[in-house]
């Protein structure tokens, strides 16, 4: 199969899993490369075509062994038609459990068919200096093993005469979600500061003068892009995790 674009598709609160999607883009060796980003809040809004000639790229973070709600939904404004699918989903160094079968489903609903997946490290969401996990991930080494899976993939697609699926690791029913809890960010209207630092991260923000008081404990754990490390949120959520996992690469 031959392409000349590929499409880099994915969610990426803290950037982690945009910039191991790149990696990957970089193996693949492809010139046309378009981005279609799912994080900010008007992505909910926009729909987007992939054709079958295309290749789709698709990245997530793990939280709590499963695709982000917001991720899952965004996914659906995606169609394809019969269109070759790479899902790739980075972890904060505890394991993927079924993120990789439920962004599978989700694709495959969506006209998609899966012919690699892979899994990748990221810096996890609850890590700090006093308590690092999985810091500064993806590293110089996980983005030449990202690099390296593109190749693999340009190699099988360039031999294929036309998409063959794959299975992935995971389990249907997927793993339950965890309730939302002390681990998750909690902020009152009093503590906020009306800084506007997640407008373009989350949905959840008074700042853009929206009322959300009684869901903001179900915000995402986010840190990039916040002008004050986060002032106002007690705690940051994400992919539970302890524990050390290696760097995994399924079916390339």
């Amino acid at each position: 199969m031959k392409t000349s674009k590929v499409n880099l598709i994915y969610f990426s609160p803290t950037g982690t899993s945009k910039k191991t999607l790149e990696a990957v883009a970089k193996g693949l060796g492809i010139k046309g490369v378009e981005h279609i980003d799912l994080t900010p809040p008007d992505a909910a809004g926009k729909s987007h075509a992939i054709p079958a000639g295309g290749l789709a790229v698709f990245a997530v973070p793990v939280y709590s062994g499963r695709v982000p709600p917001v991720a899952a939904q965004r996914l659906r404004t995606v169609k394809g038609n019969g269109t070759p699918a790479v899902l790739v989903a980075v972890y904060g160094n505890r394991a993927i459990e079924d993120a990789l079968v439920e962004l599978r489903d989700i694709t495959t609903e969506q006209g998609f068919k899966a012919i690699a997946s892979a899994s990748f490290i990221g810096e996890h969401s609850f890590s700090t200096e006093a308590t690092p996990i999985a810091p500064g991930r993806p590293d110089k080494e996980d983005l030449e093993k990202a690099k390296k899976f593109g190749e693999q993939v340009k190699a099988k697609l360039d031999g294929m005469a036309k998409p063959i699926e794959i299975t992935v690791p995971g389990n249907r029913p997927y793993r339950e979600r965890n309730p939302s809890g002390p681990r998750f960010p909690d902020t009152t209207v009093e503590s906020c500061t009306l800084c506007g630092g997640l407008p373009h991260q989350v949905d959840n923000c008074l700042g853009q003068g929206r009322d959300y008081e009684g869901e903001l404990h179900r915000l995402l754990g986010l840190r990039q892009g916040l002008p004050d490390g986060g002032e106002g949120l007690d705690e940051r959520g994400g992919e539970e995790g302890d524990g050390v996992a290696p760097h995994r690469v399924q079916q390339a």
